[in-house]
C-alpha cells in the first residue's frame, strides 16, 4: 500500500506508521510511504521523521528518502522524487523525465489509462511543472509541446505521434 501524510507534531500523542518491515515516527511533517511485501520506501517532503526497524534507525529530513528491506540496514538517499506523491498533492515537477515515467505518474494520480500508438513516444523527455492541473490539460500541453496527438475515449487517453529515438 501507499499513503501520503501531512501531520502536525504532538509529543503527547506521537503519530507512528507501522509496517511489516519498519516503522515511521512523525516529528511534524509531510511524507509519503510506499510499502510492498518485502520493502518500504519513505520520502520526506517537509519536516522530519524517524524511521526504525528492530535493528536500525535513522532520522530523515525534507528532501531525503529511505528504503528498507527486512533485516538490512536502512538505505538513505539525499534526494526525493516529488512526483511520487503527485497522486496526493496534484503537483508534478518533471525535469528531463522520459514520457514513460510521466505517464506512470499521471496514471497513478488520475483514474485514466494512457496508451501509446508508437513505443518511441515513451522515449521523449519532458521538462515541465504542473500544479493542480487535470490529466486532460497535462496531456494536451504535453501533446502540443512534443507534437503528439491526444485522443480521449472514456477513461483512456491514446497518444499518437512520431516519438523520439532511444538514447542512452
Amino acid at each position: 500500500g501507499e499513503g501520503f501524510f501531512s501531520v502536525k507534531g504532538d509529543e503527547s500523542r506521537p503519530f507512528i506508521v507501522h509496517t511489516p518491515v519498519g516503522h515511521i515516527k512523525v516529528v511534524g511533517t509531510e511524507f509519503n510511504v510506499s510499502s510492498t511485501s518485502g520493502g518500504l520506501e519513505v520520502n520526506v517532503q517537509e519536516g522530519k521523521v524517524l524511521v526504525y526497524t528492530s535493528t536500525d534507525s535513522a532520522y530523515l529530513e525534507a528532501g531525503q528518502s529511505a528504503s528498507l528491506e527486512a533485516e538490512k540496514p536502512i538505505n538513505i538517499v539525499d534526494s526525493v522524487d516529488v512526483n511520487q506523491w503527485g497522486y496526493a498533492t496534484r503537483r508534478f515537477d518533471f525535469q528531463d523525465v522520459p514520457l514513460s515515467n510521466v505517464f506512470e505518474s499521471i496514471e497513478k494520480a488520475y483514474p485514466y489509462t494512457i496508451e501509446v500508438g508508437n513505443k518511441d513516444i515513451k522515449n521523449c523527455r519532458l521538462t515541465a511543472s504542473f500544479d493542480h492541473v487535470s490529466a486532460r490539460e497535462m496531456l494536451n500541453l504535453i501533446g502540443e509541446t512534443l507534437d503528439l496527438t491526444i485522443q480521449e475515449n472514456d477513461s483512456t487517453f491514446r497518444v499518437e505521434g512520431k516519438g523520439c529515438p532511444w538514447v542512452q
